[in-house]
């Protein structure tokens, strides 16, 4: 059987719950400032998501407190509350706390702050009592404590909810000898824990040769933890007295029972609503459209996970309990995902299957090969109808709906109307087993007397503690005869058959009283006319006693624990027909959008692989140049060889944009914090600020998104701290008392540049040219342009706040932000003017890893590759041309001088003699054009770019290598850097 890692699919879920809770931020903050209560639904949605998932996955504490913020915003949605900014401060905050649980689930730690004060926030605004808080200062009774070898056991197995018990064995020798089986007691305490443990004293057991088989030699302290009452766990002997039951301390008991796995709102989705007709078409009103290619993914990934295990089940008719669980899990995780995206269809459809899998965990349903066959037909259902909403087709009601709805109101009904197999039920019919078993015994063994006497006094006992007197009777005739070595068989016969009788299929009430001639079938039709049970009335008209009522209620209860299939199995074969399985059959097999997760390490992976692929295209172009030089082949030959050279050069061109497509994520997903970010410093400082968002849905290396976001939490809080003015400033100032700030971004060429832009009062140079002077960064007679002197902010440590806040003012953040943004290639430049604000403009390339480059050559055997983005052109002039200005050389170029410099220069080695005929590349940089004389021109190419070897890392100039076709390294130029 296939084995599944649960740690993929947690480590996926706080992924996910990650991102719900910044859809929740995002949510939350734009309630507060558009006023739109329509929105706590959706945070309502993602919250409960989160807490249903994380009780599924474990995660208790992740749980109970999103049901603590899930209360709160239940209260918002229905009104009951009403949003003002210390409200969504307590949000936010919540948010917070669930933001730091799933990264100390991530890096698997236990999550062991202190909540009781956000908690105690969060019932002051409730208007109630701090659940949390008030469980701690909770006087409660002592109890008792196991040594401390036991509670650490204890401790280590706890599974998260229920009660610890010690339980004492009171049985003797005597009972042991009349047939009290403690064995039978110990299995079913077994059954109803969740863990269980036996701490037994072997060192009174005699040698072998002195060994007495009718003296308890082991008497164990029996330790569980379960969720069963004390008074429950009573009942599963024939007498009370046989045990002595101590609850017992448990130092981290969470108060949290096993309810934490289904949400508590789950059970209200389908309960209690009717019926009376299902339509013919699936309702798909409220979905999102722009989730649901996501959410069929991960349910296709869901379903893979369980198909071996439904399938194993359905060949061999047998499944472990963890195999249920985990089918379990993954029709409640749809369930949730369904919530989330707005599909209330779908949801109503897992909970029902959720439904069924609980009667299965009970035990009311038997999960055989019928029930594993009709599960894996629902999931043949639901991918056929996610399947048919994603191709824009009107959905059909799944057949497996109807039958789900069908066999819930069945069980409803049979819940209703029959008793609960209760512990002494299932006590009896050990008994009844344990007869059989020993009657065989003595039978092999000579029918040893003693055997069949014990067996009968335990069959005797069993049957006047449950009530059967007849069945009493029929045991105690037999032990007479079969202790006195009389015949028994008759009497043995008529127990086998009454056995028989209790473990047939189930009957109706009216055949066993029949049966049992109590009544007969005349005086049933006449009870049955009557508008009332079939037994009141048989006892109101005093033809049948109360006992005896109750004796054929309970072999009716019998047969149905020992023959359930009779009321669950016959509707789930039902569930199984010829139509369902050609419906299945003819499933549409039309093509729709998918979306799927990929690990980040994969996509980097091929990211090389295609950079691998782009040096053989080139090193493949190289041979067949040479081919062309250094040969006298055909020139059809030549002509095969271009066509096929060319064909590779498409390919790779056509995987490298493939790629690179892969890479590219919307620039939102770093825009989407700053809300948040904006409101809590405007809150803090008293502020009014308003944050646009323009281009969120421009394209950017996935890579190059992650390096920006830290140096744009720089930039926008400096603009919110320093830049933009308090209220009273603003009014003095006669400005709107509302500071804006933007946030823009947008594609020009194959760079990205954004832009963070305020209203404030802008960054006075003087103030910034003094304070340059004073940290020696330039001279004191200096005379700068206003633009030059307000690029000295960039500089490490400066700054020209008054005061340090826990906002900004340190000097540690645009020197950061300069280094982040030079580091991948691109340039940040700083405008601004006295008391109208600041513009603060980032040009970084939109991807990395890949490029178009010209190649250039030096010397003999000296490459370099220009990024073509900072390549306006290539010229060659003739040497007369070139003239040598005060600055060094220049050119007249297109009506302006364009200053010149050797690349020898530039790389700090000696300045080479002009040749005739100049070659020049003419680079675009932030200072404008500037050409750069090489010695030769090569050719436009595709590049790979490496990352800078350690031993180049301080030449800052040099942006990557990569490798030609000939095997050559290649430095690959930082323009900007070079200048």
């Amino acid at each position: 059987m296939t084995h599944i890692d649960m740690e993929k699919f947690r480590m996926e879920f706080l992924e996910e719950a990650t991102d719900l809770l910044e859809n929740a931020n995002e949510s939350i903050l734009k309630a507060e400032s558009e006023g739109d209560t329509e929105l706590f639904n959706a945070v309502f949605r993602n919250i409960h998501t989160i807490k249903g998932s994380a009780g599924g996955f474990g995660f208790d504490n992740m749980s109970d407190f999103a049901h603590h913020l899930e209360s709160l915003l239940d209260k918002l949605r229905n009104g009951q509350l009403t949003i003002d900014g210390d409200i969504t401060d307590l949000l936010l905050k919540g948010v917070d706390v669930l933001f730091e649980m799933i990264e100390y689930a991530r890096n698997k730690k236990e999550y062991d702050r202190d909540l009781s004060g956000i908690l105690a926030m969060f019932a002051a605004a409730d208007g109630a009592t701090a659940p949390a808080v008030a469980e701690k200062t909770e006087e409660a009774s002592p109890l008792a404590r196991a040594d401390r070898n036991v509670a650490s056991i204890l401790k280590q197995n706890n599974p998260g909810f229920g009660r610890a018990y010690k339980i004492d064995l009171n049985f003797t020798d005597d009972m042991l000898e009349n047939g009290y089986d403690p064995v039978t007691l110990l299995s079913n305490l077994k059954e109803i824990s969740e863990f269980y443990f036996a701490d037994t004293d072997t060192s009174s057991i005699d040698m072998l040769s002195a060994h007495e088989p009718y003296k308890l030699h082991l008497r164990p302290k029996v330790y569980i933890i379960s969720d069963a009452a004390k008074e429950e766990i009573a009942d599963l002997a024939f007498d009370p007295e046989l045990m002595t039951i101590t609850e017992v301390s448990l130092e981290d008991e969470p108060e949290e029972t096993a309810e934490t796995f289904i949400p508590e709102s789950a059970h209200n989705i389908t309960d209690d609503d009717e019926y009376d007709h299902i339509p013919d078409t699936v309702d798909t009103e409220g979905i999102q459209n722009e989730l649901l290619a996501e959410l069929a993914s991960g349910i296709e990934d869901y379903f893979e996970s369980i198909e071996n295990f439904l399938i194993t089940i359905e060949k061999t008719g047998e499944g472990s309990k963890d195999a249920l669980d985990n089918i379990f899990r993954v029709f409640h995780n749809i369930k949730g995902d369904c919530g989330y995206v707005g599909f209330k269809f779908l949801e109503k459809y897992a909970h029902l299957v959720e439904n069924m899998l609980d009667k299965v965990r009970s035990g009311s349903i038997v999960f055989d090969k019928k029930a594993a066959e009709f599960i894996l037909n629902v999931i043949s259902d639901v991918k056929a109808l996610m399947k048919s909403i994603l191709i824009n087709n009107a959905p059909e009601m799944p057949r497996t709906y109807k039958q789900l709805n069908n066999l819930q109101e069945s069980m409803l009904t049979m819940e209703e109307k029959t008793p609960a197999v209760t512990g002494d039920i299932k006590v009896f019919l050990s008994q009844v087993d344990q007869f059989l078993e020993i009657i065989s015994l003595a039978k092999a063994n000579n029918n040893n007397h003693g055997m069949l006497k014990r067996a009968a006094a335990g069959l005797a006992n069993a049957a006047k503690y449950i009530g059967f007197a007849d069945l009493n009777d029929l045991a105690q005739k037999f032990g007479q005869k079969a202790g006195s070595g009389a015949d028994f068989s008759s009497e043995l016969v008529n127990i086998e058959k009454y056995i028989a009788a209790l473990k047939s299929p189930a009957k109706k009430l009216g055949e066993l009283l029949i049966e049992s001639g109590k009544v007969t079938p005349k005086e049933i039709e006449e009870a049955k006319a009557q508008q009332k049970k079939i037994g009141e009335i048989l006892v109101d008209q005093g033809k049948l006693n109360k006992q005896d009522l109750e004796i054929a209620l309970k072999k009716q209860v019998i047969m149905k624990a020992v023959s359930p299939d009779d009321t669950s199995n016959i509707s789930l074969a039902s569930a199984l027909t010829k139509e369902e399985q050609e419906e299945k059959d003819g499933a549409s097999k039309e093509k729709y959008s998918q979306s799927m997760k990929v690990d980040q390490e994969k996509i980097d992976k091929f990211t090389n692989t295609i950079g691998e692929l782009v040096v053989a295209k080139n090193a493949y172009e190289y041979m067949v140049q040479k081919l062309i030089r250094e040969f006298d082949l055909p020139t059809s030959l030549l002509k095969d060889f271009k066509d096929n050279s060319n064909l590779i050069s498409r390919i790779a061109q056509d995987l490298q944009r493939d790629i690179m497509s892969l890479r590219m994520v919307p620039i939102k997903q770093i825009f989407n914090k700053f809300p948040r970010v904006v409101r809590d410093i405007a809150r803090k400082q008293n502020k009014q600020i308003d944050l646009r968002i323009i281009g969120e849905d421009t394209e950017i290396d996935k890579k190059i998104a992650d390096i920006l976001s830290d140096p744009l939490v720089h930039l926008v809080r400096n603009s919110c701290d320093h830049g933009i003015e308090t209220p009273p400033e603003r009014s003095a100032a006669s400005k709107p008392e509302e500071g804006h700030l933007i946030l823009k971004a947008y594609n020009e060429g194959s760079f990205v540049y954004i832009e963070v832009i305020d209203d404030g009062r802008g960054i006075d140079p003087k103030k910034i040219l003094a304070k340059a002077i004073n940290k020696g960064l330039a001279p004191e007679d200096a005379v700068m342009p206003d633009n030059e002197i307000i690029q000295f902010i960039l500089a490490p440590g400066f700054s020209t706040a008054e005061t340090v806040t826990d906002i900004s003012g340190r000097g540690v953040g645009m020197d950061v932000v300069k280094s982040s943004i030079t580091s991948v290639g691109g340039n940040i430049d700083v405008q601004s003017s006295v008391g109208d604000g600041t513009r603060m403009i980032m040009k970084i390339p939109v991807t990395i890893g890949m490029s178009t480059s010209l190649l250039v050559r030096m010397a003999a055997d000296e490459h370099y590759a220009f990024p073509i983005e900072n390549v306006a052109e290539t010229i060659k002039v003739d040497r007369k041309q070139v003239k040598d200005l005060h600055f060094g050389n220049g050119i007249y170029y297109r009506g302006n001088v364009l200053p010149l410099v050797h690349l020898s220069k530039l790389l700090g080695e000696k300045e080479k003699e002009l040749p005739e005929e100049v070659n020049i590349v003419i680079t675009v940089t932030d200072n404008g054009k500037t050409g750069i004389i090489v010695d030769e021109l090569l050719n436009r190419m595709d590049i790979a770019i490496k990352p800078v070897p350690e031993y180049f890392a301080h030449l800052n100039y040099i942006g990557g290598v990569t490798i030609l076709g000939d095997g050559k390294a290649v430095l690959v130029l930082n323009v900007n850097k070079l200048l």
